[in-house]
């Protein structure tokens, strides 16, 4: 199964503490998509980030290939039954750093968004785990910049 991660996922001790094998991680962009803090986590004490369309926009993240049945333990920590995230209906696509299209990804975005005004601000251990996920996969230096500016914008946010 491809999985696109672009948020804390991104930093590996995230899923594998919670039993998710990793088969292949490997840095990739998807078009057409813009990242923010849209979802206020109690969990994580803090904003959270989110995709958002958005056809000038590209997101980097992971592509994680894990086993099928791992997908599961992805669903319950992205809170699927209590309404945190949903899987976003349609397979996405991504392209490596080599060119390839990678299709019949999956994804998932929040359920429920903050009014884009007043956006919750990232608490500093998700901040962490994001930021050193994107090191770990040698997301752009540029790109981790943003990151970081969208993890610690407060009110009037414009998201990347």
């Amino acid at each position: 199964m491809l999985y696109f991660a672009y948020g804390s996922n991104m930093n590996e001790d995230e899923l594998t503490d919670i039993g998710v094998t990793i088969l292949k991680a490997e840095r990739v962009l998807l078009r057409g998509y813009k990242i923010a803090l849209t979802r206020f986590s109690n969990k994580r004490c803090g904003g959270v980030l989110d995709i958002l369309s958005s056809e000038k926009d590209t997101v980097e993240g992971v592509l994680y290939e894990i086993p099928d049945k791992d997908k599961l333990k992805i669903d319950i920590k992205e809170g699927l039954k209590g309404g945190a995230y949903r899987q976003i209906p349609k397979p996405l696509q991504v392209e490596t750093m080599a060119g390839a299209i990678r299709k019949g990804v999956i994804s998932y975005e929040v359920c429920e968004k903050e009014k884009p005004l007043y956006p919750p601000a990232a608490s500093t251990e998700y901040k962490n785990s994001v930021l050193r996920g994107a090191c770990e996969h040698g997301l752009l230096e540029d790109y981790r910049k943003k990151l970081k500016v969208v993890l610690e914008k407060r009110k009037t946010q414009e998201a990347y």
